[in-house]
């Protein structure tokens, strides 16, 4: 067994022992007794019932209100406004200037790494696999992270990008993520969830302990991920990746490099990451995230000038036209090309009877000798004479 098998065996091994590990904490969430589901905060709001104790109490001992579900849902309205929950993903400046500093800290003071290991181009987007190290404190060595790139396929299909751009945009793009972490689970998958940055599994119930206010966003495994991502080590990786994706035949093509487990050179390089080993800025995130905003907000604020406008207008009309006359043409080619074969068709059967009823010919060496009078291939001939009868 070489090295890279070996290097690989053990992620696999990693793999198959938090696939347990998740379905297990599924089950035990299913399982939960006294969450505060949607259905829930309904039925509550409706009622002008306080939750019973069941539901469990505030920290001053009292139980939750209407007022108290009335500020949670009205938490939740914010924080999908804020992320912009309708478009999947958010912009990874934005989710380290929302996380807390608390956190951010601990992700750099106690997770000592975070290892890419697996790439896996799912129906769902691309995700990333990270092992992370686990915090002085934790019954646990590692956890697992997953990020889902969800700029992916834009950036893969828009050929005027160069690959190390394309990365480079992809990364510092839109991303979801989950990890298995109980902070995440308990403080920031329902902030996920409902802000549209989640990877599957989805929380419902709202976090009324311990995350009343829906403030932050990353736990510290995360937050290690995020600077590990903004290496030149994953940015390497993640154009090779994208120049092996561009090159692929559709559904046909299983030449690999879609879901697959990093080497052990792969892993060598992403361990040093210089980026993971400073971590995140909270500071430049959130001014890189305002410079985003101002961007936009500047460009959208441009096509509202009427000169702008106007020419965005005449461009509009220009590529209607232009979709139109395309439309028109193709209507025409393929007018033209069914008359082409008509004609073709017709002259075929000519020539065959002649052939076969008058030379004697057999119907093969007729449809041979048509295709070389006529200098067409053999084969588009050979398609064309299923369509005549003569000689069957």
């Amino acid at each position: 067994m070489t090295i890279n098998q070996k290097t690989q065996s053990e992620f696999k091994a990693f793999e198959k022992v938090f696939n347990k590990i998740r379905r297990a904490k599924a089950e035990k969430r299913r399982d939960a007794y006294g969450t505060l589901t949607p259905a829930t905060r309904r039925r509550h709001l409706a009622s002008g019932a306080p939750l019973d104790l069941i539901y469990g109490i505030k920290p001053d001992g009292t139980p939750f209100t209407v007022e108290d579900l009335k500020k949670f849902d009205e938490q939740a309205r914010k924080r999908r406004k804020e992320y912009g929950a309708s478009k999947k993903g958010v912009r990874v400046d934005q989710l380290i200037a929302a996380s807390r500093t608390v956190d951010i800290d601990r992700s750099k003071k106690e997770i000592r790494s975070a290892i890419l290991y697996r790439v896996f181009n799912s129906n769902n987007g691309m995700l990333l696999h990270f092992r992370v190290s686990s915090g002085p404190d934790s019954k646990h060595t590692h956890h697992q992270v997953k990020i889902r790139l969800d700029e992916w396929d834009e950036q893969l299909d828009d050929s005027s990008i160069k690959l190390p751009r394309a990365a480079k945009n992809i990364l510092d793009g839109r991303i979801s993520f989950d990890c298995d972490c109980g902070r995440h689970q308990y403080w920031y998958r329902y902030v996920a969830t409902i802000g549209g940055f989640a990877v599957s599994p989805l929380e419902r119930a709202y976090p009324k302990i311990r995350n009343p206010k829906l403030t932050g966003a990353c736990c510290k495994h995360v937050l290690k991920v995020l600077a590990t991502l903004r290496g030149p080590a994953t940015r390497r990786l993640i154009m090779l990746e994208l120049k092996k994706e561009a090159e692929r035949i559709g559904f046909g093509d299983d030449r690999g490099g879609v879901n697959r487990y990093l080497t052990r050179g792969e892993l060598e390089t992403a361990a040093k990451s210089s980026a993971a080993m400073r971590g995140v800025d909270k500071a430049q995130a959130q001014k890189a995230f305002r410079a985003f905003l101002d961007g936009k907000a500047a460009f959208g604020k441009k096509l509202k000038e009427e000169g702008v406008k106007r020419k965005m207008d005449e461009l509009r009309k220009a590529a209607l036209e232009r979709d139109t006359y395309k439309s028109i043409a193709k209507q025409e080619k393929s007018r033209g090309d069914r008359e082409a074969r008509d004609k073709a068709l017709a002259q075929l059967g000519e020539y065959m009877a002649v052939s076969i009823y008058r030379d004697k010919m057999t119907r093969d060496a007729a449809i041979k000798s048509f295709a070389n009078a006529n200098k067409m291939k053999l084969d588009d001939v050979k398609e064309l004479a299923e369509n005549v009868s003569h000689g069957k």
